[in-house]
């Protein structure tokens, strides 16, 4: 009685192999790193007791085992960003990015490896602070606003969110200039204190 060799299932491997096998002889399965079985490890060839007589009269003890990828679990995303990949068992990756205003802190992408593990965690998108912005999703850090100006909130997004300090003035994004009124002269039969002309500035004149 002899039975043919079983169909090796992917990503495994099997001992002894042969062409044929005789009555009594077993087989073992093992699945590659990575991988668990599914079904039944050891197979032995038996006695066909089917009433059908087919090759070597012999058939296996067992269906023939699945070798299944470990499975690490979706990972989640951060807030404030985004995850690119939804397969989530070995050897898949995923990666991530931040939304503009954000910058990443950790593994930009991460691994499933053969332990059903992701090999990093997922990581922080961090706000930009105050009076600077980052306007793409890229690996660049934020840019500072233009002299003179500032954002309102942190996690800003564009240049456009930079407005002007008190005391200046110009267009979102500068360039602002210091806001000056005229130069005072000294009036006829008075006098005026000395004092400068920018914004808030008080000057006080007195007669004779």
């Amino acid at each position: 009685i002899t039975c043919e060799a079983p169909t090796l299932p992917r990503h495994s491997t099997m001992a002894p192999m042969r062409e044929t096998y005789v009555f009594g002889n077993t087989v073992r399965l093992e699945c590659e790193p990575g991988f668990t079985m599914e079904g039944t490890a050891t197979l032995e060839c038996q006695a066909n007791t089917d009433g059908v007589t087919i090759g070597g009269g012999g058939k296996w003890n067992n269906e023939v085992p699945t070798c299944k990828a470990v499975i690490c679990g979706d990972p989640g995303a951060p807030e404030n960003g985004a995850k690119d990949g939804h397969v989530y068992f070995y050897p898949h990756n995923v990666t991530y990015t931040c939304f503009a205003g954000y910058i990443l802190r950790g593994a930009r992408q991460i691994h499933c490896d053969r332990n059903g593990a992701w090999t990093a965690p997922p990581p922080v998108c961090e706000a930009c602070p105050v009076g600077w912005y980052k306007s793409d999703t890229s690996e660049s850090g934020c840019m500072r606003c233009p002299p003179n100006t500032h954002t309102v909130t942190e996690g800003s997004s564009s240049l456009g969110q930079c407005v002007c300090d008190r005391g200046y003035k110009g267009p979102t994004g500068g360039p602002c200039q210091e806001i000056e009124c005229p130069s005072l002269g000294t009036p006829a039969h008075g006098s005026i204190t000395e004092c400068d002309n920018k914004l808030g500035d008080v000057c006080q004149a007195s007669c004779e």
